[in-house]
């Protein structure tokens, strides 16, 4: 294959005989130290060392089951790591999700991941999974390798809570596994219609997600249920959910309250008028008009409160991405 030009570029393409590709990022772009990394599978990465700015890769090409990175008239193996073994092709972040699938035990990836999952640029720091029992699917982790976290408090996000979780680590990783009850935060993990979808973004690896309206629906009822109207979880919950209507298209389409549970179509109406969401008057506001939803007490319309109500409207705040896409 010809050679490939390395200068002024991020990312590359290779494709072996058989047309399989293998995208690689250039990842520490300075003096001392060079990383390449596969944008689909991480573990395909590799380190060279730079002595001087002008040894830049300038070529790659492959030779046999390895990629040659020439470096100034130099060259340079870059093992082509593709394993046999399943478990070597995972994305190491989400390796307890292929445990938990082999046991046979359902899970479903939460939070700051899920956000990802749908569009919404967040950082990600511990792996969020939903489960139907935390002590069954943290032994089958501490089988696998990983060890229970005894260090408290027990956190989401930055919020201390008493909710029960299993957090566990891995030797070989910082990041922490957090397992926290489906039940307890309202997904119904286990129905035979469970609102799941899986993803296709490792190719080795099949990830179970909430679908958007799944979604969105859990994280309403977690923040309107959860007792402590004035903590940092609600902060938290409120946070995640004005996130999604920031960032994900298909929420800021009125048509898009059919795919959501009947008690929470009132919110998103609420959210396209432009009512400040996420503060303590709102919270209880739609509370109101959820509870009243479910017995039939209440109408469906455009807005459930006049635009002139200061405690619900707020000048500066009037669209749901103005809190994410000032200009």
């Amino acid at each position: 294959m010809p050679d490939i030009d390395m200068l002024n570029v991020k990312s590359y393409l290779l494709r072996d005989r058989k047309g399989l590709g293998v995208w690689f990022r250039r990842l520490r772009p300075k003096v001392g130290s060079f990383f390449y990394q596969s944008a689909g599978d991480p573990l395909l990465r590799t380190q060279i060392r730079i002595t001087k700015p002008s040894q830049q890769p300038t070529t790659i090409k492959r030779i046999g089951k390895s990629f040659c990175i020439a470096v100034s008239r130099k060259s340079y193996a870059m093992l082509d790591n593709y394993p046999n073994t399943a478990e070597r092709r995972l994305e190491p972040r989400y390796k307890p999700c292929q445990i938990l699938t082999d046991q046979q035990i359902p899970y479903v990836i939460w939070f700051e991941d899920a956000l990802h999952h749908h569009g919404v640029p967040v950082v990600v720091f511990d792996l969020y999974l939903l489960v139907p029992d935390i002590d069954i699917a943290a032994e089958c982790l501490v089988e696998a390798g990983w060890t229970v976290d005894t260090q408290g408090p027990y956190k989401i996000g930055n919020a201390e809570v008493e909710l029960p979780q299993r957090g566990l680590l891995h030797p070989n990783s910082d990041m922490k596994t957090v397992l926290l009850p489906a039940e307890e935060w309202r997904f119904p993990l286990t129905a035979a219609d469970a609102p799941l979808e899986t993803s296709t973004d490792w190719p080795y690896q099949q990830l179970s997600f909430p679908t958007l309206p799944g979604f969105l629906d859990a994280l309403l009822d977690s923040w309107l249920d959860y007792p402590d109207e004035d903590s940092n979880l609600t902060s938290h919950l409120a946070c995640q959910v004005l996130y999604l209507y920031g960032y994900v298209q298909p929420l800021m389409e009125p048509s898009f309250s059919d795919q959501l549970k009947y008690e929470h179509r009132q919110y998103h109406f609420d959210t396209l008028a432009g009512m400040t969401m996420g503060t303590l008057p709102a919270r209880r506001h739609q509370r109101a008009i959820r509870d009243a939803l479910l017995p039939g007490q209440y109408q469906l319309c455009e807005c459930s409160t006049p635009r002139d109500n200061t405690l619900l409207f707020s000048s500066k705040l009037n669209k749901p991405n103005a809190l994410f896409r000032s200009n």
